[in-house]
C-alpha cells in the first residue's frame, strides 16, 4: 500500500488510526490499515480490525491471509463458517493444518472437499483448476505420511497447478505404465538436479523391463547422471527415434512404477564419478590442505528460484556454531550466486572449482562427510553412495516424511530436523554436539 505523503509507515498507521476513530465505517481507513498491520507483522491487530466485516469481500480474503500467516487453524476454522463454501480458504485451511503438522486433519478436510466438488447435486464446488491444487494438496500431505501408492499419482495434478516446468516438447506419446519390452523410452528431466539424481535410480529398474531407457537431463548433470546403470543414452540435438517411442516426466516415474516404502529401488550407489571431471587437479590440491583432519563438506542454501527457499535454506552464520569442532577441515561446497555471506568459520573454499555435477561428485567421492540442507548436492551424495547429515526444515519436501530420522531413498543420508519453524540454530548444534562426542556419518556404500 503506498503511505502517501507520510514519511514512514509508522505515521500512516497513526493516521489510518485516528481517521477511522472519526469514520468506523469507513471501508477504504480499514482495509489501509489492514495491510499496513500487515506488512508490519502486527497479525493480531490486523486481525482484529476485520472482526465484524467477514461479510466483506476483501476483508475476508485478508482475514483468511492473517490467520494463515499466523499459523491459527482455529480461527481460521471459525471464519470458515461464515462462508462455507469458499473453496480457496478451505484449502488455505488444508494448508495451515499441514504446515502444523496436523496431517490426518489436513488430509480429512482435503478429502472432504474433493469429495464435495465431486458430487454432480453439488454445483457450488471448486472449479477444476482449485480441484487439481486440493488434489496437490492431497497427495503431498499422503506422502508426508509415507502412504506413496496412494499420493504419487495426484502428483501429476502439478501439471494442471503450474507446479511443475513445461518440458521441452517431444513428437512422443506420453508412457503411461503399459509394457516396455523392446521400446524406447525418453525420459524428460523436470524441476530441480536433486530430483533428476534421486529419480535416475528408475533408470535401471525400467531397462529391466526391456526398455531402451534415454534421458534428458540438464547440461550440467550429463556427465554424472550418463554412468547410470542401465541407461541407453543420454536423448541430445536431432536425435532420431523409432516410430514406438514414448516419453514421460522423470518425476512421474515412481508412480507409475507403483512404488511404496518397501519397493523404493533404494540400492545405492546408482551413479558414478565420471571418468573425465574437469579440474580434477584443482580439487585435489584444494583437499590436501586439510592434511589429516576430516574433511567435511558444507552447504546451506538451496535453489534460490525454489518456491520454498526461504524454508530449506538457512543462514550462513549459524554454521559458525561449528567453528569449535577438533580435528575437521570444512569444505565450502556452496555453489552459484547469492547476495548473503559465508560462514565466518575457517573454509577450504572449493565452491569455485565444482565447474558441474561431475566436479561435485569427484569431490564428495573425497570428503568424510556433507552436512547439507535440502539441495541437489545431498541428492548427489546420496546417489553415490557417500554419507551425509540431511538438515530440514519443520515442514520438509514430501519425500523426507515426517519424524524419521533415515530415509527409505538414500541409506547414507541421516535426517536432522528443526523443532520449530525457522530453528536452524537447534539443528546446527545438535550436529556440533554429535561431532563433539565422536559421532561418525554413517558408513558410506
Amino acid at each position: 500500500m503506498e503511505t502517501g505523503p507520510y514519511a514512514n509507515p509508522s505515521q500512516a498507521v497513526l493516521a489510518l488510526r485516528r481517521a477511522l476513530a472519526r469514520d468506523p465505517g469507513n471501508r477504504t481507513f480499514r482495509l489501509g490499515l489492514m495491510e499496513l498491520y500487515w506488512q508490519q507483522g502486527r497479525l493480531e491487530e490486523a486481525g482484529a480490525l476485520g472482526a465484524g466485516w467477514e461479510g466483506d469481500d476483501e476483508v475476508f480474503q485478508r482475514l483468511v491471509r492473517i490467520h494463515a500467516a499466523g499459523g491459527a487453524a482455529s480461527s481460521l476454522l471459525a471464519l470458515l463458517q461464515v462462508r462455507p463454501e469458499d473453496w480457496e480458504a478451505w484449502l488455505t485451511y488444508g494448508n495451515v493444518l499441514m504446515h502444523a503438522h496436523r496431517l490426518d486433519e489436513a488430509l480429512e478436510r482435503v478429502t472432504w472437499c474433493l469429495e464435495r466438488a465431486a458430487r454432480d447435486e453439488d454445483r457450488t464446488g471448486p472449479d477444476p483448476e482449485l480441484c487439481a491444487r486440493l488434489g496437490f494438496l492431497k497427495g503431498v500431505v499422503l506422502l508426508l505420511l509415507g502412504r506413496l501408492r496412494e499420493g504419487l499419482p495426484l502428483l501429476e495434478c502439478r501439471f494442471a497447478v503450474g507446479a511443475a516446468p513445461a518440458l521441452e516438447p517431444l513428437p512422443l506419446p506420453l508412457w503411461r505404465g503399459e509394457d516396455l519390452a523392446g521400446r524406447t523410452l525418453v525420459i524428460q528431466a523436470e524441476q530441480g538436479f536433486g530430483d533428476v539424481f534421486m529419480l535416475a535410480r528408475y533408470v535401471p529398474v525400467l531397462a529391466a523391463r526391456g526398455a531402451r531407457v534415454l534421458l534428458r537431463p540438464q547440461p550440467s548433470a550429463q556427465g554424472v547422471l550418463a554412468t547410470c546403470p542401465g541407461l541407453g543414452g543420454l536423448a541430445e540435438g536431432d536425435l532420431v527415434l523409432p516410430g514406438d517411442a514414448l516419453q514421460v516426466a522423470i518425476m512421474s516415474l515412481p508412480g507409475l512404477c507403483g512404488t511404496d516404502l518397501a519397493t523404493i529401488p533404494n540400492q545405492v550407489p546408482y551413479l558414478k564419478v565420471p571418468d573425465r571431471v574437469r579440474g580434477r587437479e584443482a580439487i585435489d590440491a584444494c583437499l590436501a590442505q586439510a592434511g589429516t583432519r576430516r574433511r567435511i563438506g558444507l552447504v546451506w542454501a538451496g535453489n534460490p528460484g525454489h518456491g520454498r527457499d526461504q524454508d530449506r535454506s538457512m543462514p550462513p552464520e549459524v554454521l559458525d556454531l561449528l567453528a569449535d569442532v577438533p580435528g575437521v577441515a570444512w569444505v565450502d561446497l556452496q555453489v552459484g550466486q547469492r547476495p548473503s555471506p559465508r560462514p565466518a568459520l575457517p573454509l577450504l573454499n572449493l565452491a569455485p572449482l565444482l565447474v558441474d555435477f561431475s566436479a561435485t561428485a569427484y569431490a564428495l567421492e573425497h570428503l568424510d562427510g556433507l552436512i547439507s540442507v535440502d539441495s541437489s548436492p545431498v541428492h548427489l551424495a546420496g546417489a553415490l553412495g557417500r554419507p551425509a547429515w540431511l538438515a530440514l526444515a519443520w515442514l520438509p519436501d514430501w519425500r523426507w516424511m515426517l519424524e524419521r530420522r533415515d530415509s527409505p531413498w538414500y541409506p547414507t543420508l541421516e535426517l536432522w530436523r528443526q523443532p520449530a519453524p525457522g530453528d536452524w540454530g537447534s539443528v546446527v548444534r545438535a550436529m556440533r554436539e554429535a561431532l563433539l562426542e565422536g559421532r561418525d556419518f554413517i558408513k558410506p556404500i
